[in-house]
């Protein structure tokens, strides 16, 4: 404020320039956006500007003459809560200076609201804790390091059991420390690459424990702003149990590989003597027992006058042993060249094979009273010869044992289990007991005497050897006079 002195030299006030001082006050008074009170002496409210309307969300007048309710220090600045009508209570940031209004002392007071700056003070608050707890939990190493400096700036607990360093002795380390000095260069050089964001670094790499020994871990870093700097965050996946686990798994196979030379090259060598004995059994043993059989039938009929009867059956039995050791020679190669033959995979039209079968049985025994049941359409991926052979025997086997119905049934279809085809053969014959069930795939395994069903146990044995070479299984369920059912996959 200028003042004017006079001839008497007394000194006058400058009413315009009071003026324009109060139009500025009233101005910064009116327009600022903090809360401004005058009280008198005591505490008592005498002007409120327009802002404390919003602040304290109430109209002004219902302020003037009230007692302001708190204790007024010269140069105090505090927080003091708010109590806001319909807004819920509030947090404001309170400044007090003495003056004078209207020529008396006063209180001058501004509050500016700091609610929502609180607020998201206590979030922020509350995001750091919820990072700091999943940060110091993590099942996974964690190193947060400065992008300048290279140095870290804090590490989980996790990353400090990995390297054995505490908490404390992490802060004064950086990427020199935990590297070894081979790989540094490629180190600072995907750090400051990923500083950049130029890409997502995440590898397999070294890292250097506390007393020198090395472990791999696998990498993974992003960039974050952390407490307001950015910073670049390592995740540590610790790899020497995999690594272990990988170095064994290495070692296994090798040992597999190995055993399987040893293995392949000892089959060879009992291949070849399985074919020594295919070609023994088809021609020497074969030879010896025609001239078993050609002289026993000479006997016969050459010399029937000096034989009694007694002779003559000894010569009969002689005649069928050696025919029934002829068939079984036969059954036996066929057993051994399923093993042995090349497989060439073909659309097989199984239907078309089973009609083809039946029809064939039926002209080889007309006095019998067979139904047929084949389902059609069914196909499958396979060798042809030897899914041929497959249900030759199943069928067969079938038609043997139900010889004793007089309306015997066979049926041959498919059903499907879990997506794939199931084929089976059934019969309404003498069945099995399902407790010898085990028994029937086994190589002259026999649930019947050869007197009430011939044969040589082989068929069932030459059945599962084409299915398992097939890649599936062979199965089968009855009950004694209750017929049987035999499946497979392929």
């Amino acid at each position: 404020m200028r003042k004017l002195t006079d001839k008497s030299g007394q000194d006058k006030i400058d009413l315009q320039a009071l003026k324009e001082s109060e139009a500025r006050f009233r101005s910064i008074v009116l327009w600022s956006p903090d809360a401004i009170i005058v009280t008198d002496a005591k505490g008592k409210i005498e002007y409120m500007n327009p802002a404390a309307e919003g602040v304290f969300n109430r109209k002004l007048e219902s302020f003037i003459g009230k007692d302001f309710g708190l204790p007024l220090v010269n140069g105090e600045s505090t927080e003091i809560d708010i109590f806001r009508p319909g807004k819920g209570p509030g947090v404001g940031d309170m400044h007090v200076v003495e003056t004078e209004w209207l020529n008396k002392k006063a209180h001058l007071i501004i509050i500016r609201d700091i609610t929502e700056r609180k607020r998201q003070d206590e979030l922020l608050r509350a995001e750091e804790e919820y990072f700091k707890n999943i940060f110091d939990n993590a099942g996974d190493g964690i190193l947060l390091a400065d992008i300048g400096s290279k140095k870290f700036y804090m590490g989980n607990r996790a990353i400090c059991q990995m390297l054995g360093y505490s908490p404390e002795e992490i802060k004064d380390l950086g990427l020199m420390d935990i590297h070894p000095e081979k790989d540094l260069p490629y180190v600072i050089d995907q750090f400051e690459r990923q500083a950049k964001k130029e890409f997502s670094l995440s590898r397999d790499m070294p890292i250097k424990k506390k007393d020198g020994t090395v472990f791999y871990a696998d990498i993974n870093a992003t960039n974050v702003t952390f407490a307001g700097k950015n910073y670049l965050m390592g995740f540590f996946h610790d790899n020497t149990e995999r690594k272990r686990a990988e170095a064994e798994i290495r070692r296994l196979n090798e040992e597999l590989e190995r055993r399987v030379i040893e293995r392949t090259a000892e089959l060879s060598v009992v291949n070849m003597e399985l074919e020594s004995f295919s070609y023994s059994v088809s021609h020497d043993l074969r030879a010896p027992l025609r001239s078993i059989d050609g002289f026993s039938l000479a006997l016969l009929e050459d010399y029937e006058d000096k034989l009694d009867l007694k002779g003559k059956d000894f010569l009969h039995r002689v005649r069928a042993a050696a025919q029934n050791m002829a068939v079984l020679i036969d059954d036996l190669l066929k057993l051994s060249q399923v093993t042995r033959s090349e497989m060439r995979l073909d659309n097989v039209d199984m239907s078309s094979l089973a009609h083809s079968i039946a029809d064939s049985l039926q002209k080889s025994a007309p006095e019998r009273c067979v139904t047929f049941l084949i389902q059609d359409g069914l196909r499958a991926k396979g060798d042809r010869n030897l899914l041929e052979m497959a249900l030759v025997n199943l069928i067969e086997n079938a038609l043997k044992f139900s010889s004793g119905q007089t309306d015997a049934q066979i049926e041959f279809g498919s059903r499907e289990t879990d997506g794939k085809p199931t084929y089976f053969v059934r019969d309404n014959g003498v069945g099995f007991d399902m407790t010898y069930v085990d028994q029937l795939f086994g190589a002259f395994q026999r649930l019947h005497s050869t007197k009430e069903f011939p044969g040589s146990g082989i068929g069932l044995a030459t059945v599962q050897r084409i299915i398992h070479r097939h890649g599936g299984r062979v199965w089968a369920e009855g009950a004694v006079n209750k017929g049987a059912t035999f499946y497979f996959t392929l």
